[in-house]
């Protein structure tokens, strides 16, 4: 009878063994070698990198340890090593650490967090995987990563303000909105938002 010995067929098989006379060893993927002295199927699961009930289906993609039940954490094409998770190709930008489960550190990004946020960067904050500045851009600078200079009559933070009545049509300066060279008439003030004859010319924020 498959489980027992012979010729009695009283007592179960070793651990470790199983099927008819117990001449059979349970797989080397059973977790301690443990299994049912019987049909062979593993007890107590797998050894990590392996599943099924008899623990002979090597880990899917993406997946790894006791019975595959880990997902792989940020590694590059999903791959990692089915027994421990070490991620094999490296990691996806934005993350590091032999399983890529750690996220660049403040002020860093992309491959292996290798490169700085730009300066440019309110609170020097970026994604951590394309550098887009989290918060916006410094005055004076616009643009996902705060790289581009503001564009002619604008000045702020991402560039959201319009410059003033400058003198001879010029723009103003682009971290504060002063006119460098004065005001056109009748503007006045630093910023020449001033209106002589009454009033303000409004320092408008983009919508």
């Amino acid at each position: 009878m498959d489980g027992y010995i012979e010729p009695i067929c009283e007592r179960g098989c070793n651990g470790g063994w199983y099927g008819k006379n117990c001449s059979l060893r349970c797989a080397e993927n059973c977790l301690n070698r443990a299994c049912d002295h019987r049909d062979g199927m593993c007890m107590s699961g797998c050894q990590p990198g392996w599943r099924s009930a008899n623990c002979s289906e090597a880990c899917g993609m993406g997946f790894y340890g006791n019975n595959c039940l880990n997902s792989c954490f940020y590694c590059l094409n999903n791959t990692c090593n089915p027994f421990n998770g070490v991620c094999i190709h490296g990691c996806v930008d934005g993350y590091i650490g032999q399983k890529c489960e750690q996220p660049c550190a403040l002020g860093w990004y992309g491959r292996n967090c290798s490169t700085a946020c730009n300066l440019n960067c309110r609170n020097k904050s970026c994604d951590n995987a394309q550098g887009e500045c989290t918060y916006g851009c410094e005055a004076g600078w616009m643009g996902l990563n705060c790289s581009q200079e503001c564009m002619f009559g604008r000045y702020g933070e991402d560039c959201g303000k319009i410059c003033g009545k400058c003198a001879f049509n010029q723009t103003c300066n682009r971290t504060n909105g002063a006119c460098l060279i004065g005001c056109a008439e009748p503007f006045t003030g630093e910023k020449c938002d001033k209106n002589i004859e009454g009033g303000y010319f409004l320092t408008k924020c983009l919508s």
